[in-house]
């Protein structure tokens, strides 16, 4: 059986606390943006199956042009939301510090 190793920068006891552990709704979150992906894909996808459908072209006159526009708005929209989810981010959170190191981690860097 391994021996396990402790690291030396860390003393004992000042591991994470379970308070300080990220919560299991990470997961969820994760899961939710998961499934919004495959919806979002899957109605494309299924968008062009249906425009050559018989049935579909009876039912809704669709030309190549007008399908061009509804592809392109989707297209136009995988460009956008990106942008616009990193400024909602940034607003929220605010931009990312530097990582500021801790009173364990050496800043000397005359021994390299």
């Amino acid at each position: 059986m391994p021996t396990l190793i402790s690291n030396p920068c860390v003393p004992p006891g000042d591991g994470p606390t379970p308070e300080a552990r990220p919560s299991s709704q990470r997961w969820l979150m994760i899961s939710y943006a998961f499934s919004a992906t495959i919806i979002n894909y899957s109605d494309r996808q299924v968008l062009s199956v249906a425009v050559t459908s018989p049935d579909f072209k009876a039912a809704v006159p669709l030309t190549g042009e007008s399908y061009g526009y509804i592809t392109a708005a989707f297209m136009l929209a995988y460009g956008i939301m990106p942008l616009i989810a990193l400024a909602i981010v940034l607003f929220l959170i605010g931009p990312l510090s530097p990582v500021q190191p801790n009173e364990y981690e050496s800043t000397d860097t005359q021994g390299i």
